[in-house]
């Protein structure tokens, strides 16, 4: 649910290990409305004086060390190679160059030049070049103009009783269809959350229109542990 680019990496690694799956978004294409469409800067890379340890100490001193210190390991040392594997060399995004290799950039709180960018229009570009990969595979199935009602779980919307003693588990969710204006069940093996976050909450953001935490809502209704 959701089709920025968390929810068009997922469906990379769902295309992989040859599972159907659907793309659920509210816009009227993939490529409208989520927040990285409008992702100006770029992305983190490493460039030849970089190190993951750099980049594990940037990233904890700019979030003042509230992280899980295992996460921000498992981005510093994962997310650089994924960046290769998937942006680099089977979406091939056309990330700026300078002579041989790639145009690093300094953003932020990084004390190194290890940002990657596409002009001033990064996150249209990655977006547009991921989707170019998948669109045509035909385990997709896109949902366009479909909003996120709730989720459907065992232990709330089933009728018998012995579902509610049992391991709450998410077998679906209920969507609205702008196109139509019905609410209908979809039922999946797995349900991945791929929402965004809550910019619309605030009166000055610099989100999508539809980032207002619809997908928080649902997962804190279904009683997902949330940070």
């Amino acid at each position: 649910i959701g089709s920025g680019l968390a929810g068009l990496t997922t469906a990379h690694r769902l295309v992989e290990q040859g599972i159907d799956f659907t793309i659920v978004t509210k816009d009227a294409s993939v490529l409208e409305g989520s927040n990285s469409v409008y992702a100006q800067g770029g992305i983190i890379y490493r460039s030849p004086k970089d190190s993951p340890q750099a980049l594990v100490e940037d990233i904890l001193a700019a979030g003042d060390h509230i992280h899980s210190e295992k996460a921000v390991r498992q981005l510093a040392t994962d997310g650089v190679d994924l960046v290769k594997e998937i942006l680099i060399d089977q979406a091939r995004v056309p990330f700026d160059r300078e002579g041989d290799g790639l145009s690093f950039t300094q953003e932020a709180a990084h004390r190194l030049e290890r940002i990657i960018h596409v002009k001033d229009h990064t996150g249209r570009a990655i977006m547009e070049s991921l989707w170019s990969l998948l669109k045509d595979h035909p385990r997709i199935t896109v949902l366009s103009g479909h909003v996120l009602v709730d989720l459907l779980t065992s232990g709330h919307n089933c009728r018998g009783y012995d579902f509610k003693y049992e391991r709450n588990r998410c077998l679906g969710a209920f969507l609205y269809d702008t196109k139509t204006g019905r609410v209908k069940r979809v039922l999946a093996d797995k349900t991945v959350l791929c929402t965004g976050g809550i910019g619309q909450v605030y009166e000055y953001h610099t989100n999508a229109e539809h980032a207002y935490g619809s997908g928080l809502a649902a997962a804190n209704r279904a009683r997902v542990r949330i940070i």
